[in-house]
């Protein structure tokens, strides 16, 4: 029987694609190729100029472009993207200041179409170790203090629960289709 070596879980397929991706030369070509091809770069043109000029400095000083490439990537390599966005204030949010992309491995997503339809999820993440050592030693710390600074008290409460809940306004889950009924995206690796 083949399939007993074949991965179990999400998580050891995305070792396996990401291994493929990095020492498979024809699938990180074609990978890289899908990723970048359909894209160049853009910029916001509107008839009032503050607003062009307002969202035009918004891609540059997040650099959107470069985070699309990547997103890009991501979501052909594993079949399936986190982004998340930082406002420039939690109380009273106004613009996105950066974009992440959440490890999907640390990603947990429940839906169905059945709930209001099927893009409403709810999505936690589980924090990395090196998130844990960061809350966990505190904002005294010499080397952690100043990153522990930077996160927000949310993130910081779910740390230390153990999940953090995040809100759909700042995390998008991008699937790759593939099987209309699973919550998780198909990579494009899965064929190969």
């Amino acid at each position: 029987n083949t399939e007993i070596e074949l991965p179990k879980d999400r998580k050891e397929r995305n070792r396996w694609y990401r291994y493929f991706f990095l020492n498979e030369p024809l699938v990180h070509a074609a990978l890289t190729l899908h990723a970048t091809f359909p894209l160049s770069t853009f910029n916001v043109v509107h008839e009032d100029p503050e607003i062009e000029n307002f969202f035009n400095e918004l891609i540059e000083d997040t650099r959107l472009f470069d985070f699309l490439l990547e997103l890009g990537l991501e979501y052909y390599v594993c079949g399936e993207a986190f982004p998340f966005g930082f406002f420039d204030d939690p109380e009273d949010p106004k613009i996105w200041t950066d974009f992440i992309l959440l490890h999907p491995n640390f990603v947990e997503v429940e839906g169905d179409p059945w709930v209001r339809g099927r893009r409403k999820k709810h999505i936690w993440l589980t924090p990395t170790d090196g998130l844990k050592r960061i809350v966990q030693n505190g904002p005294t710390d010499e080397k952690t203090g100043v990153l522990y600074a930077q996160i927000p008290e949310d993130v910081k409460k779910g740390v230390q629960d153990g999940k953090i809940e995040l809100g759909d306004i700042q995390v998008s889950h991008i699937k790759r289709p593939g099987m209309y009924f699973n919550t998780r995206g198909t990579s494009i690796i899965d064929c190969v």
